[in-house]
């Protein structure tokens, strides 16, 4: 029962941010590595941090996410940032949220737990949710094989 619970939020979630999120600019890498937004967040589930810039450096910490990362150098499209735990690293810009966006997020998790179900559906495998209608959108939360999940709308 829980599970089922848990998985009609996730996708609760994932509905009403799709909705939300597409009336947000697309601005990618731009939003989080603009110098005046020194303070983001993670944007998927789990997130490393790298010691250095390029994608095979070992890891520093991983990340879940909401998490408050604080920005401290910019290379192309990596970020230098720090997370509250103290650690330092290295992290793709385009999957970080800003403060707008993460508030957001949070109305539209407020909106999506007043919808009505539209019908319920099992998954056959893992699904990956994501706050916006793209693949390449950053995965928020994953299904488990077997969930039964609520829908709320489709698209």
């Amino acid at each position: 029962m829980a599970v089922v619970k848990s998985a009609r939020y996730i996708l609760a979630i994932l509905v009403l941010a799709l909705t939300a999120l597409s009336m947000i600019s697309c601005a990618g890498i731009s939003r989080a590595t603009n110098p005046k937004h020194d303070v983001v967040y993670v944007g998927p589930a789990l997130l490393t941090l790298r010691l250095d810039s390029a994608k095979s450096a070992a890891a520093a910490v991983t990340l879940k996410h909401g998490d408050r990362l604080e920005i401290l150098d910019f290379r192309r499209r990596s970020v230098r940032a720090h997370s509250a735990d103290g650690s330092t690293g290295w992290v793709d810009a385009n999957v970080l949220l800003t403060e707008e966006e993460m508030q957001e997020r949070r109305r539209v998790v407020e909106l999506a737990r007043k919808l009505p179900s539209q019908g319920s559906a099992s998954a056959s495998g893992p699904i990956n949710l994501h706050l916006e209608p793209d693949r390449g959108s950053p995965t928020h939360a994953q299904s488990a094989e077997g969930s039964h999940l609520q829908v709320l709308e489709h698209r």
